[in-house]
């Protein structure tokens, strides 16, 4: 029997804002969360988050994702950055800490018809 965690972060919390502001200090770009107010978009600073899963045979990790939309490819120090961003995050936030989990690179379907920008898959723990 697989054991299934649940290490996702709720979309409208805080601590997933300060998660946003250190990817922007460290150069990355993503698509930011909206609501509908009035009849008008209100964009918000904290990135728009996408669930994600891992298994093994014993065990099922249940995260989050966020899109890179000024990479194609993960280099070193791209990768070095995320990882800085991670633990600046770490320092300030108030309930969780953020788990690297993986990373991708974009993708072209291959018939050319969909796309899919480089992201990065991260586990929250409570603290």
């Amino acid at each position: 029997m697989k054991i299934r965690h649940n290490l996702t972060i709720a979309e409208n919390h805080g601590d997933v804002e300060i998660l946003g502001d250190s990817l922007k200090s460290m150069g990355f770009k993503f698509d930011t969360q909206y609501t509908w107010k009035n009849g008008e978009i209100v964009y918000s600073k904290k990135p728009t988050l996408r669930s994600s899963s891992y298994s093994t045979d014993t065990k099922v990790l249940e995260g989050n994702y966020i899109r890179i939309n000024n990479l194609k490819s993960w280099g070193d120090s791209d990768h070095k950055n995320l990882l800085e961003a991670l633990k600046m995050a770490n320092t300030m936030t108030s309930d969780y800490k953020f788990e690297y989990g993986d990373i991708e690179d974009y993708e072209m379907e291959w018939d050319g018809d969909r796309s899919y920008p480089a992201s990065f898959t991260f586990y929250s723990h409570k603290k």
